[in-house]
């Protein structure tokens, strides 16, 4: 394969997606004698096969013919992901190695894409105790917050749930606006997260507000990989408010 194949391949999404699990594999395996460099690779290793199992479910739904190569690798990072984070929560519990809120955060999400929301609810709580909704923690603080209420609507029951909607609007009004200048994506996902949560308590016009708002981050700077999923839910949201 000459060198701009190579290339082009990398650049693609599919091939960057690959390339970054490569890497984290390297760094895994290049760490065996230490535990804090290896906690680290296992994190990273299993927030990549997160993202990939994301990306891969929005690809696969297309039902495009391009996108079929997904499957099976989104597939098998589902699969994975969750043995991934025990191995490296084990390893650094034996090794007191201490977790960052970041690491904490990646364990929690894949805690709650596999069901395990009491455990999801635990790691938040930890992780929440150590963020900040000043400095580079903001959105971390965010998409925590986020979790916790997505997770205790599905703990509780969702329906009409007015503590989830006032803390999502919060969040919305007061804590995204703190780092949507800076860090512009992870503001899209959390205001794509606070449609969800006024979604399900019943609310699908301000869900849809919600959903605008991360539309304008996304196309203000170029967010692909966010537009992608939010064009899918706005037409979705739309179809309901027509319907009542």
């Amino acid at each position: 394969m000459s060198k701009t194949m190579v290339l082009a391949w990398q650049r693609s999404d599919f091939g960057a997606k690959i390339e970054r699990l490569r890497r984290a594999y390297l760094m895994y395996w290049r760490s065996v004698s230490l535990p804090r460099e290896r906690v680290r690779a296992l994190s990273e290793l299993s927030s990549t096969m997160y993202e990939v199992a994301g990306t891969a479910s929005v690809k696969w739904n297309s039902r495009r013919p391009s996108t079929w190569v997904w499957g099976p690798l989104g597939l098998w990072s589902y699969l994975r992901m969750e043995a991934v984070s025990d191995l490296m929560w084990k390893l650094a519990r034996k090794n007191e190695v201490p977790l960052s809120v970041d690491q904490l955060d990646i364990r929690q999400s894949i805690k709650r894409k596999r069901g395990r929301l009491e455990e999801a609810k635990r790691l938040i709580i930890l992780a929440l105790n150590g963020s900040s909704l000043l400095g580079e923690s903001g959105h971390t603080y965010a998409l925590l917050f986020v979790g916790l209420i997505e997770v205790t609507l599905l703990l509780e029951g969702g329906e009409k749930n007015e503590w989830a909607f006032a803390e999502a609007h919060r969040l919305g009004a007061e804590v995204v606006p703190l780092f949507e200048k800076t860090e512009p994506a992870q503001a899209a996902r959390v205001y794509r997260a606070l449609s969800e949560i006024d979604l399900r308590v019943g609310h699908p016009l301000s869900a849809l507000v919600s959903m605008g708002m991360a539309e304008c981050l996304a196309r203000e700077h170029n967010l692909d990989d966010q537009l992608v999923k939010i064009e899918p839910r706005k037409r979705y949201l739309k179809t309901i408010l027509h319907m009542l």
